[in-house]
């Protein structure tokens, strides 16, 4: 039977019954993706503001520091202080003052509903007129002597009777002037030291809280410990016995121990603080640390201790030893706090090809052996020992050249430095 034809204007096509799912499935997805494109912005939209609300914060925390660092003298050590800041409508950050062996450190802390920052700078002093002296040997009523090529460039002060030429295993001065600077005369006794922030360092570091052991041989195991110094107290770590310290250590940290540490030549520290009664530095080690022995303290060839570090002998006994060997490398602070007086030498020595960046402060003998010092040597006398001889107020080969010391050189607040800190660095 022949089919009907369809009115004019409509046509005879079939829908088949399998395209009408495909359709209906397209609409879905089509709808799903604009769903999931509205809430992808959405949430971009609640990221954005998120991150606003956190660089505000941040800035918050920046300003508080900022603002201490105009007055920071006035604000004591470790106690946190609320500033307000001169916002509209205000804001209120919280300060702290702080002490990291000897150097200083402001942190500042913001919250603002529920995002919070907080940040940390290391602080440290301009050098004085007497900080940038090359040299400052105590007067002893005998002249220096010097062998050698020795080279010193800056102001120096030393005994009344000044240099003298001398023979060292039958080799004589080699130069035409002892000094490239002008020579005055040191005083009967070493410059004064303002030792109040280690001091205060000390004191709250016994108040601190080592972790228990089993957290501690827990962080032992892993290959990278961080700690921010924006935290209310260090992570510290104690050991009995020896300490063999590898992996990388950053941060608001102390590690002591009761033996000694050895630190191994693939180990990394930044800004971490050792204490122990010796401690030596593989060769190879990197770090950027402070020292705290009382026996002895060895760095060894390859080894290298960046700025802003620190080596610091404290009451050592009789015959204690700090050696930098040959192809070692420190920048920062080597210093000798001595408050008792044995009768035996208590000598820091740099060996031939050693080199230190910074300030040498040693009330005892110290013995830059064709060394290079980048900075100020304060001492009581210059030592020398060579083939079993031994000489006081002996110098042979070395380089002391303050005037090679970057200008923007900072150091701690030891002796002879401008008040009034200044950022150095932000810690992490």
């Amino acid at each position: 039977m022949r089919q009907p034809k369809p009115p004019k204007g409509v046509s005879n096509t079939q829908v088949s019954g399998g395209v009408l799912p495909w359709v209906l499935g397209i609409g879905i997805v089509v709808a799903t993706l604009c769903v999931m494109l509205l809430l992808q912005m959405g949430y971009q939209g609640r990221l954005t503001v998120r991150y606003g609300w956190q660089r505000q914060v941040h800035r918050l925390a920046h300003s508080g520091l900022a603002w201490m660092l105009a007055d920071v003298e006035n604000y004591p050590h470790f106690t946190p202080v609320p500033i307000t800041l001169p916002n509209d409508p205000p804001d209120t950050v919280w300060v702290e003052r702080s002490c990291w062996g000897m150097w200083e450190f402001g942190k500042s802390y913001a919250k603002k509903g529920p995002y919070e920052a907080g940040t940390a700078m290391l602080l440290g002093h301009r050098p004085s007129r007497d900080g940038q002296l090359a040299l400052y040997v105590r007067e002893q009523g005998r002249p220096l002597a010097v062998a050698g090529d020795n080279t010193i460039r800056g102001d120096v002060k030393v005994t009344a009777n000044g240099f003298r030429s001398a023979f060292i295993n039958r080799i004589g001065y080699r130069k035409a002037q002892y000094v490239e600077g002008q020579t005055q005369t040191s005083e009967t006794k070493l410059p004064t030291l303002d030792t109040e922030v280690p001091e205060r360092f000390f004191q709250q570091l016994n108040q601190w809280t080592a972790v228990p052991p089993f957290t501690r041989d827990s962080l032992l195991q892993v290959d990278t410990v961080r700690w921010p110094f924006s935290s209310v107290e260090p992570l510290m770590l104690s050991v009995e016995g020896t300490l063999y310290l590898d992996g990388y250590w950053e941060g608001y940290i102390v590690l002591r121990a009761s033996g000694g540490i050895v630190v191994s030549s693939s180990a990394q520290l930044s800004h971490v603080i050792l204490e122990a009664p010796y401690i030596t530095f593989k060769s190879g080690a990197q770090a950027q640390a402070q020292l705290w022995v009382k026996d002895s303290a060895r760095l060894e060839s390859g080894s290298r201790l960046n700025f802003p570090s620190a080596l610091v002998m404290r009451d050592p006994p009789a015959r204690a030893q700090v050696t930098l060997e040959a192809g070692s490398a420190m920048g920062g602070v080597l210093w000798g706090w001595f408050q008792n007086q044995p009768q035996t030498r208590r000598v820091a020595s740099m060996d031939p090809g050693a080199k230190l960046v910074g300030q040498v402060y040693w009330p005892d003998g110290f013995e830059p052996q064709e060394a290079t010092v980048v900075g100020q040597v304060v001492c009581e006398y210059l030592y020398l020992s060579i083939g079993g001889n031994q000489w006081t107020n002996h110098m042979f080969g070395a380089t002391l050249d303050a005037r090679a010391r970057p200008e923007s050189y900072f150091s701690p607040p030891l002796w002879h430095y401008v008040p009034g800190a200044e950022p150095v660095m932000e810690l992490p």
